[in-house]
């Protein structure tokens, strides 16, 4: 190939022939080794140690043994292995564990990192920040190791929101790979997890909902690193209460048009969205409750730009399965962003950079925006083109609704109703977000004798909907002013 040419693989196939005498009672028994990514000089090693006479069996033997200890190793670190009496259940709990591990990915080391990881990480996702804080990047070696805990002690620097947004959503995860499904080929598999030197790739990425649902069970094991991931969760929720479709080490991703694509497809994956939310705050709140108190009124999170659009009340019910606009220019723009800054131009901006909100704000916008496609006695209304639940409900996406996400709904406020009642004074606000909440509590006060009825009819649920659907189409893209709104309504 030409100097800068991309080398792409393919898929191979082959039959391996032979005549082999198997003596009556006896056994026969051969390998097949495939060793891909090498260099011209290592395929000739291979060729040179298969013509030597070598004991290849033995090596083989011995690699397979070192392959095995290694992946017990990985284990180890996320409670994979046991001994019960059920050698079957033993065996169940080991594979499950290691699934969830190459999904997710675990920890580098504990709660320790690679200073030079944590450097590359800042340059990806904002140069600007690195340039501000040169000195404190620039005092440590990038072989030294940091902790966890150190780590967000020392990015509360100069009251740099950034520095500190971006210390909480470091997470130095390696061995996990994207999830890929071969029937959709917009899904690909990426299995990297050690570099050329043989070091380890500290990387993660996947879908929404295969990174949460992964994380979930990885904090049992690894609970230092539980608030880092509320906080990636929470800091890739749009403006309008939804989330972007992969989430990566280097930040978020969305999908574009193709046109001539027969799979592409546009729309808010919100599945099991508050579900995870509820179970990562649980966790949390169980294991360290000042952490979330600290956060509530500190403007120290972002959102992120996903460049959809929900278009307006009467086309969304003319036809509800096309919920959403491509935005071409947001989109543009957000690229140029990242050309000029890092992967941080993905997010929610103003002149003076990133938009910050207070972990309050954060909680509250995906809680509205299931509230304004409610439909009492029924669900929550799936009008964002995706399924609201899982692939079950594909058909139901645009006519649907979701009894789940409404009973999970009601165990996440809750939840939120006990943080709110622990923060201390008011929370700020971006002014749409205040006025969203506002004119959704107006309507939910005014519509609250219904509880009191023995049933609700159509037309009840009808004009309940539609006032809470118009509530939810006024602007709620966020900027620097603020509002501030008292705990108290949050408690009612």
């Amino acid at each position: 190939p030409a100097p800068g040419d991309r080398l792409v693989d393919r898929a191979a196939g082959f039959l391996r022939h032979a005549t082999v005498e198997v003596p009556s009672a006896g056994t026969t028994s051969w390998s097949t080794v495939a060793d891909v990514r090498l260099r011209q000089a290592e395929v000739a090693g291979i060729r040179d140690r298969i013509a030597s006479g070598a004991d290849l069996d033995a090596e083989l033997e011995r690699e397979i043994a070192e392959g095995a200890g290694e992946v017990d190793r990985i284990s180890s670190q996320t409670d994979g292995l046991q001994r019960t009496g059920d050698p079957v259940t033993d065996a169940h709990h080991r594979t499950n564990t290691l699934y969830n591990d190459m999904r997710g990915g675990i920890p580098w080391d504990e709660d320790r990192f690679p200073w030079g990881d944590w450097l590359d990480f800042c340059r990806t996702r904002n140069r600007a920040v690195v340039d501000r804080h040169r000195a404190w990047f620039d005092a440590r070696a990038t072989s030294d190791v940091a902790t966890a805990a150190t780590l967000v002690l020392e990015s509360v620097r100069d009251g740099d929101a950034d520095l500190e947004r971006l210390a909480l959503e470091y997470l130095p995860f390696w061995f996990g790979r994207r999830h890929g499904d071969p029937s959709r080929p917009w899904n690909r598999f990426n299995i990297h997890v050690r570099d050329d030197e043989g070091g380890r790739i500290l990387s993660y990425e996947g879908n929404w909902r295969d990174i949460f649902q992964n994380w979930e069970a990885l904090a049992l094991a690894h609970p230092e690193w539980l608030d880092r991931m509320v906080a990636k969760f929470v800091n890739a929720t749009t403006s309008d209460g939804y989330n972007a479709y992969r989430i990566t080490r280097e930040g978020i991703d969305w999908e574009v048009p193709e046109p001539d694509n027969p799979w592409s497809n546009l729309g808010y994956w919100g599945d099991h969205q508050i579900v995870y939310l509820t179970r990562l705050l649980e966790s949390l709140a169980g294991l360290a409750p000042g952490r979330i108190d600290d956060w509530m009124d500190r403007p120290i999170f972002s959102s992120a730009d996903v460049p959809y659009r929900m278009v307006a009340h009467d086309e969304l019910m003319a036809d509800p399965r096309r919920s959403i606009r491509f935005d071409a220019d947001a989109h543009d723009e957000s690229m140029r962003r990242v050309e000029s800054l890092g992967t941080d131009g993905r997010l929610v901006q103003d002149g003076a950079g990133v938009v910050h909100s207070t972990f309050g704000e954060k909680l509250l916008i995906p809680v509205l925006a299931k509230l304004c496609s409610f439909v009492p006695d029924g669900g929550v209304w799936m009008n964002t083109q995706r399924p609201e639940w899982n692939d079950a409900n594909n058909a139901l996406a645009g006519y649907g609704l979701s009894m789940v996400t409404a009973c999970q709904l009601r165990r996440h406020l809750d939840l939120l109703r006990s943080i709110y009642r622990r923060s201390d004074g008011s929370i700020a606000f971006s002014t749409a977000t205040a006025e969203w909440l506002r004119s959704t509590e107006k309507v939910l006060r005014s519509e609250y004798g219904l509880l009191e009825a023995a049933t609700i009819d159509d037309a009840d649920r009808g004009r309940v909907l539609e006032r809470l659907v118009r509530a939810d189409r006024k602007s709620t893209r966020l900027n620097s002013s603020h509002a501030n709104i008292s705990y108290a309504v949050f408690c009612l």
